[in-house]
């Protein structure tokens, strides 16, 4: 081992025998109970860095003044003082040591208790710990013991730490919460869905260091928590399964690893693929989108993960919350990957510092450019809508199960100083109509708002199609079709929005631009049978008008998340432990459709999944 050259072989006083180790006590218990880490399900000591945690040891006999020894840290399977992947804690005549401090709390007897502090800086991992003591012939370690394996963390209660986040319930939020909250859907139609996490889950700690090992992250770059996480978003890609899943995965990760994070859900949320900060959205002659020749896309909903950290390679305005995408389409420096980002850059739109900010401001932030190709694949631009990316920045409240709006933390207010989540809530509060479950036929208005003193004719064409909530369509169109509408002159000028079960949804009707107009409206209904057979998991419906007059076109584009049909769980009040427990189980639905495939899962942060 290195650092014996320092250690003086001496002879025992008479009459004291060698000093040799007895046991080791972790002292588990009042460890985790000061790191908050007893819901961690491992037999393993699990404390964090920066903070002191304490181990019995018990010798032969006790300690007198020429006792010389020292605890030896490892980590990785080639640990070297160098690489600070071995850390040497000494005691007795000798001072010094490693980068950990270590003191004498106090002894009784032969037993003596010991206080480790790991540097603020130090590698995160599974350490194997060893007891050295010098005697004559040089050092004497203990056997491996795996019993005094330990797992070392960041820390977020450590103001050294550079996952210091500042008050309590935060912490209990982003790292110490088993359970989270994922907003989903359309603008419009948002819902939320409760997320087991499962931090602490047995095997979950071990999990994330074979993730690391798995995509060969230098063990001595652990405790790096920039590097960290840059590697977190993309270790997934080790992982099978869908992307929805793989997202929801992360903060698990994070969360375990003592990263404070959250989910937010960023709604109209563009895919810039060549880094111009525009998305182009292409339309045919007729006026029908143009799915081939539209490269880029504007997700209904994209899900990632903020992490709470301290960027010591920017200047200090930039720490904080940063993006982190588990789930990026685009790769940075060749890998699939996403971030750190500070989130304060992208709403400021300061692009030049690491990591993939132009990325992920374009997907709150770009302009959406309609183009209209011609019959030589000739691409003229005729409206840009700077406000439909980007419309809404959701995650979980702290302390509750609720959604907090987060998008003026993203971007700088376009008008009201009203957020537009807080408009929508408002508008849907005082309407009488729902989103609409699947089942339901889907009632379509378009209207069109004439502001110009001159009668307009014209002519609408209106597609609807079935899409991922990726924005790739999931089937053929299942309508489209084009009409003529007159309206007589007002103001200056005319729009067009939508209007969904009655509801105007369109970004002018929520914040009350249009005032006093002249309109026509042409109603639609779209029956279930029309709409079902095309329905994919994760899709839903998108409509696109499109109004062209002599001298102007306008294009609206909403889309909407169909819930499932409603259904009612009753349980038992009481279930006591080994008991049969039962559950009352009723959907209400009018499809036309028989619902043959039933399947029942059951989760709970402290218990297994279970399926039937």
């Amino acid at each position: 081992f290195e650092g014996e050259t320092d250690v003086i072989p001496r002879s025992m006083p008479p009459g004291v025998e060698p000093l040799m180790v007895v046991a080791v006590d972790m002292q588990k218990q009042s460890n985790e109970t000061n790191h908050y880490t007893m819901e961690y399900m491992t037999d393993l000591l699990v404390v964090r860095r920066a903070q002191q945690f304490a181990i019995g040891v018990t010798f032969n006999r006790p300690l007198v003044p020429s006792d010389d020894f020292q605890l030896e840290f490892l980590i990785g399977s080639d640990p070297s003082s160098n690489s600070n992947t071995r850390v040497v804690v000494t005691f007795g005549n000798r001072g010094g040591g490693g980068s950990w401090s270590g003191k004498i709390l106090g002894a009784s007897g032969a037993v003596v208790s010991l206080g480790i502090t790991p540097n603020p800086k130090a590698v995160v991992g599974l350490y194997r710990m060893y007891v050295a003591i010098a005697n004559a012939n040089g050092m004497r370690r203990t056997e491996k013991d795996p019993k005094t394996n330990f797992y070392l963390l960041f820390n977020a209660w450590s103001p050294d730490d550079d996952v210091f986040y500042p008050d309590e319930a935060g912490r209990m939020e982003y790292v110490m919460n088993e359970t989270g909250l994922i907003s989903q859907g359309a603008v419009g139609s948002i819902s939320d869905r409760g997320w087991v996490y499962g931090q602490f889950h047995d095997g979950i700690l071990d999990c994330c260091i074979y993730l690391m090992d798995a995509c060969r992250m230098p063990v001595q770059q652990r405790g790096d928590v920039i590097k960290m996480v840059r590697t977190a978003s993309a270790l997934l890609t080790y992982l099978e399964g869908s992307l929805y899943v793989k997202r929801f995965f992360l903060p698990s990760v994070l969360r375990c690893l003592g990263i404070p994070s959250r989910v937010v859900s960023n709604f109209n949320s563009a895919h810039d693929n060549n880094g111009n900060l525009r998305t182009e959205l292409v339309f045919k002659m007729d006026d029908t989108p143009d799915r081939e020749r539209t490269v880029e896309s504007i997700w209904n909903f994209h899900v990632w993960n903020e992490v709470f950290i301290k960027r010591s390679d920017l200047p200090p305005k930039y720490s904080g919350w940063q993006v982190v995408d588990a789930t990026p389409q685009e790769t940075s420096d060749g890998y699939y990957r996403c971030g750190p980002a500070p989130v304060i850059a992208i709403r400021d739109g300061e692009l030049c510092f690491p990591f993939d900010l132009g990325f992920v401001f374009a997907e709150v932030n770009s302009d959406v450019h309609f183009m209209r190709s011609d019959r030589y694949g000739n691409l003229t631009p005729y409206k840009v809508d700077t406000e439909y990316v980007g419309k809404v920045l959701l995650t979980k409240a702290v302390g509750m199960m609720a959604s907090e709006d987060i998008t003026r933390t993203y971007k700088h207010p376009e008008g009201p100083i009203h957020t537009w989540f807080d408009l929508l809530q408002q508008h849907n509060s005082q309407s009488n109509h729902d989103n609409g479950s699947v089942g339901d036929p889907v009632k379509v208005a378009v209207t069109i708002l004439n502001q110009g003193d001159q009668r307009k004719s014209v002519m609408v064409t209106l597609d609807i199609s079935t899409v991922y909530y990726t924005g790739v369509p999931s089937s053929d169109p299942i309508r489209v079709g084009s009409f003529d509408l007159d309206v007589e002159g007002l103001q200056r000028e005319h729009r067009i929005s939508l209007v969904f079960y009655g509801l105007k949804r369109s970004s002018h009707d929520c914040l009350d631009l249009c005032g006093s107009v002249a309109e026509e409206t042409r109603t639609f209904e779209i029956p279930a049978k029309d709409y079902i057979p095309q329905l994919k998991p994760n899709s839903g419906l998108e409509i696109t008008a499109t109004g062209r007059t002599d001298d102007e076109t306008v294009t609206e584009v909403q889309k909407l998340a169909l819930k499932p049909p409603p259904m009612n769980v009753k349980v038992n009040p009481r279930c006591d432990i080994n008991e049969i427990g039962y559950l009352n189980i009723t959907i209400h639905t009018e499809l036309l459709i028989d619902l043959n495939v039933a399947k029942l899962s059951e989760e709970n942060e402290k218990l297994k999944r279970t399926e039937r």
